[in-house]
C-alpha cells in the first residue's frame, strides 16, 4: 500500500498507471496481504477512499490506471482474476522472436564493442528464455575470447549453454576425496 499512496501523491497526473509486473508471483504471509490491496484498488467503490494503514490517510485512487503482466494466470485467485481483463499475448516466432533475442544480444554485447552474431547464432539462442539468452552470451564472449575471436560461433554458444546447464554439485575441500567400499582409512 505504501508504493501505491506514495506513488499518487508524488504523480503529476491525476490518473496515474500502475504496472504491476509478474503478479503470478506476488507472495503473501502475515504482515503483507498484496491480493488484499488489489482488492481495495480494482473496486471502485473501494479505490475512492483507500486508507492508508500506515499513514492513517485517505486517498482516492478511483482514477488509477492498472496494467497487470503475468506468465501464469492459472495460479492467480479467482477473485483477482474476476477484476481483470485478461488479453493473452502469445509469445513471439519467427522473425519476431529472432528480433528479439537481437535486441538482447545488442543489450550484451554492443557495450562491449563487439558486433552482432549472425543469425544463425542467433537462431540457435532464440530457443531460449531472454535470462537465458543474456547468459549464455557472457558465457559464449568467455569462449570465444579464450580462442582469441571477438566474433562468436556457435561452438561458443553450445560450450556455454552446457556449462550454464550444469548443476552446482558441492565443491571438495582440501585434500579430502570421497572413498569408495573396500578403500582403506591409510591410503
Amino acid at each position: 500500500m505504501g508504493m501505491l499512496t506514495e506513488a499518487l501523491v508524488t504523480s503529476s497526473s491525476a490518473s496515474p498507471v500502475f504496472l504491476l509486473d509478474e503478479v503470478d508471483k506476488f507472495m503473501t504471509h502475515r504482515d503483507e496481504q498484496p491480493y488484499s490491496i488489489l482488492l481495495n484498488v480494482l473496486e471502485a467503490e473501494n479505490s475512492a477512499t483507500l486508507l492508508d494503514e500506515y499513514l492513517r490517510v485517505r486517498f482516492d485512487a478511483s482514477h488509477a490506471i492498472f496494467i497487470a503482466t503475468a506468465n501464469d494466470i492459472s495460479v492467480l485467485p479467482g477473485f483477482i482474476l474476476d477484476r481483470f481483463l485478461v488479453i493473452p499475448v502469445a509469445a513471439p516466432t519467427g522473425d519476431a522472436l529472432l528480433a528479439v533475442t537481437r535486441q538482447i544480444a545488442a543489450k550484451v554485447i554492443i557495450p562491449l564493442g563487439l558486433p552482432i552474431p549472425d543469425d544463425a547464432v542467433l537462431a540457435v539462442l532464440a530457443r531460449r528464455n531472454p535470462r537465458r539468452i543474456a547468459r549464455v552470451l557472457r558465457l559464449a564472449l568467455g569462449f570465444a575470447a579464450s580462442e582469441g575471436r571477438k566474433v562468436l560461433e556457435l561452438a561458443d554458444i553450445r560450450a556455454a549453454d552446457a556449462l550454464a546447464s550444469r548443476e552446482a554439485s558441492p565443491a571438495q575441500i582440501g585434500f579430502m576425496r570421497p572413498t569408495t567400499k573396500g578403500e582403506s582409512d591409510r591410503e
